[in-house]
């Protein structure tokens, strides 16, 4: 049968308190160790199992800490580097996706425009210069 998470950490706090417990009724010769060194003894002196240690804090963060400029600074500045690599990964694929695009559209609307305007002007000049030069052959 499985152990829920509830018993689990009563056993954890149960643990530390009984490690604490020793550790204040250890020698004369525990009291001049740190304080780690003599919950490690007093615990192995005493035979209780050993479980792992509960996570010890060693630094106080105020919350005027969390909220400074510096933090905010390199939050601004992670989200600014983020957005550069993104730019630079898909930007180009973009832009050429696009200018693709722009470019067939050009060429099919250049495409149409001189078959309906460039085309007949160009027939007619054509056809203007065989006039003339039948003209032209026709007085010689």
């Amino acid at each position: 049968m499985p152990i829920d998470d509830t018993t689990q950490i009563l056993g954890q706090a149960d643990a530390l308190i009984r490690r604490h417990r020793v550790f204040v009724a250890a020698s004369q010769a525990d009291a001049n160790a740190t304080p780690a060194e003599g919950m490690a003894t007093a615990s192995t002196d005493a035979g209780l199992d050993t479980e792992p240690e509960l996570p010890l804090l060693t630094e106080i963060v105020t919350l005027d800490e969390l909220a400074s400029p510096s933090l905010e600074a390199q939050c601004a500045h992670a989200i600014q580097e983020e957005i550069t690599r993104w730019l630079d990964e898909e930007l180009p694929g973009a832009v050429l996706k696009v200018t693709d695009g722009l470019a067939d559209q050009l060429v099919q609307k250049i495409t149409h425009q001189a078959g309906n305007a460039l085309l007949p002007r160009v027939l007619a000049h054509l056809n203007n210069q065989s006039n003339q030069t039948e003209k032209t052959g026709s007085k010689r």
